[in-house]
């Protein structure tokens, strides 16, 4: 989602929400779905760093947008 840093940062709170649930439930059920299961988790650690990237776009810091 590319509209601003307080969208991304508040849609990134339930797939990691969903993602630690589902980790937590195939540890419990079986260990193999962990892979599958840790894919909520990285999509939303992934667009709360693009939340942090905003910042760096609206002020032309290039080193914050690496």
């Amino acid at each position: 989602m590319c509209l601003s840093a307080p969208v991304s940062f508040a849609a990134s709170i339930f797939p990691v929400g969903n993602g630690t649930f589902a980790t937590w439930k195939a540890w419990q059920i079986n260990k193999r779905y962990l892979s599958v299961a840790l894919v909520p988790a990285f999509a939303g650690m992934q667009q709360f760093m693009e939340g942090n990237v905003w910042p760096g776009v609206n002020s032309g810091d290039p080193f914050t947008v690496l």
